[in-house]
């Protein structure tokens, strides 16, 4: 269906070689990954043959439906994909003759729990381009339009942003033929996140201000609220970071999905740090540390501690923070801010020729990835660093954080204390 959606023809993925590579890392068969990716390879190979062979495929003595059987058995029980896979393989027994419609929803499924509960976004995209060649043009618009949002989404985070925009532009085109508003303005969000990274934040900020105006007129809350995230993002990229903090509030307040609302507290407590608003910024990242749900979030906020420690001038925390990020594969654009800000506090304490080094690595990265934004800050700190600019070392000034977003943190900080201390009945 790739090119249903106006996206380049490509190759059917039957091959699936990030599970082959998965497998391929582990030491043997006794490795839990490799049960694991076993499994996931294994369910995807005979979606991929049922389309080829057949009934013949479902007999129930048939090797390929005892291997795979075997290996999803060999999960373990509280593995929340076993169900999932399972329940996969009962449909095709069922069916018999080819039929993906059915399967869709449960390859969906499966790559969610891919991406967010085992951190395995490699994986998972594999699973959303099954679900993209598998589907019937027309008839598995909705499940297409959200394989294309978590695709796009993970090219962003590999910084292949030339095919985020385009998976972006197709979710667009799919949710608007079956006129799902909410899919559309998504697919729309999407695309303005691309062009944000790009560097092009007038033009980001302008198509997020149209995407405010439909869902409030739309009256689609969820989205609405995404939007001024977005908006927000932005504002604080631009360095305006009054606006950045007041959009991010106004999204936190309408946020209902907790994964959403982590994302939308950890910008604010990045702009908060920015702002000088240390105290705050703090407040919002312990809020996370006991409330996050995703591998996502929690990344974000232990990058957001390199910020906070650099620009309040704390140099033993800066080392700890860095020290905490040792071995972790951050997104690019993370990676990237992560060594900015570090060069950044590096720099204050007198540390040039380390924080030299690292923004020549960062401004060589953000140029071969194409984001300018991260370029242009990049590069404009360096020329400060060779400069020598006494400004670098200019004592943290601490400011406060508006008194209505401080008393939010706050709330948001005691019930979070609370859950955290109840007991599990």
């Amino acid at each position: 269906m790739f090119e249903a959606v106006g996206l380049p023809p490509r190759e059917q993925n039957t091959k699936h070689m990030v599970f082959f590579e998965a497998l391929a890392a582990c030491k043997d068969k006794t490795d839990p990954d490799w049960t694991f990716a076993s499994a996931g390879l294994l369910a995807l190979r005979l979606v991929d043959h049922w389309k080829l062979v057949g009934p013949p495929l479902m007999d129930p003595e048939a090797i390929s439906i005892k291997s795979c059987r075997g290996a999803i058995m060999d999960l373990a029980p509280e593995d929340p994909s076993r169900p999932v896979l399972i329940s996969m393989v009962n449909t095709m027994q069922v069916l018999r003759e080819y039929d993906a419609t059915p399967i869709l929803p449960k390859l969906l499924e499966y790559g969610l729990i891919l991406e967010r509960h085992f951190d395995r976004m490699s994986l998972a995209a594999d699973v959303y381009d099954s679900i993209i060649h598998h589907a019937w043009p027309g008839a598995d618009n909705v499940v297409v339009a959200d394989a294309l949002e978590r695709r796009a989404l993970a090219y962003r985070k590999a910084g292949d942003l030339d095919e985020a925009e385009q998976h972006s532009a197709a979710m667009t085109r799919v949710a608007r033929a079956v006129k799902d508003r909410p899919r559309e303005l998504r697919g729309r969000l999407a695309t303005t996140t691309v062009v944000m990274q790009r560097g092009d934040l007038d033009a980001a900020d302008k198509m997020a201000a149209a995407i405010v105006k439909d869902a409030t007129k739309w009256e689609r809350k969820a989205e609405l609220a995404k939007a001024l995230h977005t908006r927000a993002v932005i504002a604080i990229r631009d360095n305006r970071l009054d606006d950045g903090i007041s959009l991010a509030h106004q999204a936190l307040r309408l946020a209902e999905d907790p994964m959403d609302r982590d994302r939308v507290l950890s910008d604010l407590a990045a702009a908060l740090t920015k702002a000088g608003a240390f105290d705050a910024a703090a407040d919002a990242f312990a809020v996370i540390a006991l409330t996050a749900t995703t591998a996502e979030v929690r990344q974000s906020a232990s990058a957001n501690l390199v910020v906070i420690a650099a620009r309040a001038g704390d140099e033993a925390e800066l080392e700890r923070a860095r020290a905490r990020l040792e071995g972790l594969e951050l997104p690019p654009e993370l990676r990237l801010n992560v060594m900015i800000e570090s060069a950044r506090g590096l720099a204050r304490f007198g540390r040039s020729e380390e924080a030299t080094e690292l923004l020549a690595d960062a401004t060589s990265q953000a140029r071969e990835l194409g984001f300018e934004a991260a370029l242009s800050e990049g590069s404009e700190l360096l020329r400060h660093v060779a400069a020598n600019n006494p400004a670098l070392r200019d004592p943290a000034r601490s400011n406060a954080a508006p008194p209505e977003v401080a008393a939010e943190i706050r709330e948001l900080l005691t019930a979070a204390k609370a859950s955290a201390d109840r007991p599990v009945s």
